[in-house]
């Protein structure tokens, strides 16, 4: 099992909205190497929900229930889409500062900031869950 991280806005559609609808496809995305990544989930992998703008923080979990396809919303039949179903909040969100206070440097989270979907290799997931579990910082 892969995991990625997916980054959204959210005052355009937030973990609380894929909780109220369980399921949604995960759309819109519309950079080339976002595609990529999104082409590489297979069902049953993780997607960490990242609220960018504001909040600058992993929020919750995810999981691909749909192999990528064609993006419904893209004209130009370029880009693609995959199918996601809420797992869980994070006990405690994990914010963009703690990742760049713990070094993690090369993860495209920190070098890429504008990138919306990115592989998570195993070392970032087994930390954010672990920053998950101790107290304080997240807000």
């Amino acid at each position: 099992m892969a995991a990625f991280l997916l980054k959204t806005e959210p005052s355009t559609y937030s973990l609380d909205d894929l909780a109220r609808d369980g399921r949604t496809a995960w759309d819109g995305v519309r950079n080339h190497l976002a595609k990529t990544h999104l082409q590489a989930m297979q069902v049953g992998d993780e997607a960490f929900i990242y609220h960018s703008v504001d909040e600058k923080r992993v929020v919750g979990v995810a999981r691909c229930v749909g192999p990528a396809r064609p993006d419904p919303t893209d004209e130009t039949g370029k880009f693609v889409c995959v199918d996601l179903e809420f797992v869980r909040r994070l006990a405690r969100p994990v914010t963009l500062a703690e990742f760049k206070a713990a070094g993690w440097d090369d993860f495209e989270l920190v070098r890429m900031s504008r990138l919306s979907c990115m592989a998570m290799p195993e070392d970032v997931r087994a930390w954010v869950l672990a920053q998950e579990q101790r107290p304080g910082g997240g807000a």
